[in-house]
């Protein structure tokens, strides 16, 4: 009699995405609050507008929230375009024989 042991599931793929948005949302407000920091100091000094290091700043900061939301879409394609595949492939049914 052969018993089979199944390793203990991992975290799923919402969950992943959730901690992966919570550590990136955390690092954008410190960041935030590090430009927020250098812009009350420049205005102190008398400086107006925003330098080229900050528009570099700023840029980079988009870029990490398409970024977040290109990874987001594809994990939630890639996961639908799965399901649909074993539905096709039949290796998934329901109890009435249909896919699930």
């Amino acid at each position: 009699m052969s018993t089979h042991i199944s390793a203990p599931a991992g975290p799923s793929v919402a969950d992943r995405l959730l901690t992966f948005a919570l550590t990136v949302s955390l690092a954008a407000g410190r960041a935030r609050t590090s430009l927020l920091t250098r812009l009350a100091a420049a205005r102190q000094r008398g400086q107006r507008g925003a330098s080229a290091l900050e528009w570099v700043l700023y840029t980079a900061a988009a870029v990490v929230i398409v970024g977040i939301v290109v990874v987001a879409i594809k994990g939630g394609i890639n996961t639908k375009a799965d399901q649909v595949k074993q539905c096709i492939e039949g290796t998934t049914t329901d109890s009435n024989g249909g896919c699930s």
